[in-house]
């Protein structure tokens, strides 16, 4: 946050502010300043990204960022010319500087006395200087979000959402995704690192509902032009929940949204937004909608990978200072192989008792199995069946059923037989010999052999060795991945 631009004068002049809010310094300057003021405090909150100054029959505009100087010129530049070359001359015009070291002395004061004025400080009004504000803290931040096979594509295209370099920026971004794989952590997250780029004015980050809710009470109380300046004078529009635009009757916020979409579109700025479904699912949408979207990138999120879920649980336990093994975080991950928010609230369980007398305060194997047995951990289906696992296995191996249902021995077979018996034993109840029956084994102590030797090179973290596709390929990643998919499928 910055203070209001009405910082006019002549350069070491030390001017004064009247009431309303814009600076003047002698008599001369006083009617081209005020009427400066004016325009500046008429644009709203933009007014705290720019300082104005007069110096030697020049006004200049210093703006943090060239986003800053984009949104300004587009918003009040041609008002400031035209005032300026009434009061100085056909050929005088408004000088735009970027000039970041500017507004640090105002940041600092401002957030110095944060602690002081606190959230009942009385509100600036429109045009007067700024006003001590409480510090934004966000819950999500890049730093925090892990990347992985699963949101990769996404990530990086987002990445280039905030990028300053316009001819490489992406304008729209949809991502979409089923609930639980980071769509509301990535948007609030880049909205957050937009903002700290450009500042509070540049962005603005809401859910669908709050867009609906707030175009609603806006248009009850004659305040729609005020409603449309805070969601198109900005660099960056994040929507999150989009889908609840197309829930009821939203015709007309639809519609506020499609303008709101275009004029963005036209002035250069950039939409990103989240939904449970691809555009071209999410009922009763507006077809300008949905063109708008595929116009753009539409991209999908996935469930979090293995991978993935290791990374989150390891970020999450160092974030509350407490040590862990490999072994430990594994076994976290497998007990939540759906969810991003399932995986989390298993951290926290973890977190919990490790914090218990008695307990080492170390997340190992012994601490999240007693977890899961007394808490309950995210519960994995029954309702998985040999055919399923059997199918999965042979798919992933590349071999075909028939093959490791009979005798062969090939390396491929091989790996998806003991894949198959692994799995079972890990994902049903079924006993030893059930299992030999279901995969055509000759006796039980071949199921107990295969599920041995498969965890060693799990644990190992070999690689399979078979060649082709699969050559560079590591048994953990492999197993992993199959369990997902049989877990997920089997939820629906």
């Amino acid at each position: 946050m910055v203070k209001s631009a009405g910082v006019l004068g002549r350069a070491g002049s030390g001017g004064h502010r009247g009431r309303d809010g814009a600076a003047s310094t002698e008599t001369g300057c006083e009617p081209l300043g005020t009427r400066l003021g004016e325009i500046v405090g008429g644009a709203g909150g933009l007014a705290d990204l720019v300082r104005l100054t007069v110096e030697d029959d020049r006004v200049y505009a210093g703006v943090r960022t060239s986003s800053h100087e984009r949104l300004l010129k587009r918003r009040i530049g041609e008002a400031l010319d035209r005032v300026v070359r009434e009061s100085l001359g056909a050929d005088a015009a408004v000088e735009w500087r970027t000039e970041p070291g500017a507004f640090v002395e105002l940041e600092e004061e401002l957030d110095g006395g944060d602690a002081e004025a606190g959230a009942d400080a009385p509100p600036r009004a429109p045009g007067q200087p700024g006003r001590w504000v409480r510090k934004e803290r966000t819950r999500y931040t890049l730093d925090d979000f892990v990347v992985g096979e699963c949101n990769r594509v996404a990530y990086t295209t987002a990445m280039r959402v905030i990028d300053d370099a316009e001819s490489d920026a992406v304008q729209t971004l949809c991502l979409h995704g089923v609930c639980g794989v980071g769509k509301t952590h990535l948007l609030n997250a880049l909205a957050d690192a937009f903002r700290r780029r450009n500042g509070r004015g540049a962005v603005r980050c809401v859910t669908g509902e709050s867009f609906a809710n707030e175009f609603i009470a806006c248009l009850q109380v004659g305040r729609i032009e005020e409603f449309r300046r805070r969601y198109r004078d900005v660099e960056l529009l994040c929507i999150d929940d989009v889908h609840f635009l197309g829930v009821g009757d939203k015709r007309k916020t639809q519609e506020e949204f499609l303008h709101t979409f275009e004029s963005l579109e036209l002035h250069g700025g950039r939409v990103v937004l989240a939904s449970d479904e691809h555009p071209k699912h999410i009922k009763s949408l507006h077809a300008g909608l949905v063109s708008r979207c595929l116009a753009g990138a539409v991209l999908r999120m996935d469930r979090p990978d293995f991978a993935t879920r290791v990374g989150i649980a390891e970020r999450r336990l160092a974030a509350k200072g407490l040590p862990w093994d490999s072994e430990g975080i594994e076994e976290i991950a497998r007990a939540a192989p759906g969810s991003a928010r399932d995986l989390i609230g298993m951290v926290e369980k973890v977190a919990a008792y490790s914090g218990m007398p008695g307990e080492g305060g170390a997340v190992d194997r012994v601490l999240v199995h007693r977890v899961l047995n007394e808490c309950g951990g995210v519960a994995v289906p029954r309702s998985i069946r040999v055919d399923d696992v059997l199918r999965a296995a042979c798919h992933a191996a590349g071999v075909e059923v028939s093959e490791v249902l009979g005798p062969s021995r090939h390396k491929r077979v091989v790996l998806a037989r003991s894949m198959a018996c692994w799995l079972l034993r890990d994902l049903t109840r079924m006993s030893l010999p059930e299992i030999a029956r279901g995969l055509h084994l000759r006796t039980h102590t071949t199921v107990h052999a295969a599920v041995k030797r498969t965890e060693e090179r799990r644990r190992r973290n070999e690689l399979t060795n078979c060649g082709g596709d699969l050559q560079d390929v590591r048994v953990r990643t492999l197993l992993e991945r199959v369990r997902d998919e049989l877990v997920t499928n089997a939820r629906g």
